[in-house]
């Protein structure tokens, strides 16, 4: 008999809590291997479910737990942008820092 894999792993354990994105750092070495397959098989048996999303101009893979609401936190993270944003323009040190159009979610 084949023994079963566990499933609550550490980064799983760590998505449940908050959400985990996949900067592609996942598979660089053994360990981002390992985790990545661990984030994908606890998405194949639904302890986790992913989506694209994230706080970073560009769409990433999000891996969080079943029922997640990834667009929502997507426009907070956009919104505490904008404001940090209007920080900048109010210091007037936004040519350092210009504002980057996020990707939408669709």
């Amino acid at each position: 008999m084949k023994a079963r894999k566990e499933i609550l792993t550490a980064i799983v354990k760590r998505a449940m809590i908050e959400t985990v994105t996949d900067l592609g750092q996942f598979g660089r070495d053994e360990a981002g291997r390992i985790q990545k397959r661990e984030l994908e098989y606890a998405v194949k048996h639904g302890v986790l479910c992913k989506s694209k999303g994230g706080p970073f101009p560009i769409l990433k893979t999000v891996y969080a737990i079943p029922g997640f609401d990834f667009s929502a936190q997507r426009e907070q993270a956009i919104a505490e942008m904008r404001r940090a944003h209007m920080f900048d323009l109010a210091r007037g040190t936004a040519k350092y820092f210009p504002w980057v159009d996020f990707q939408k979610v669709s």
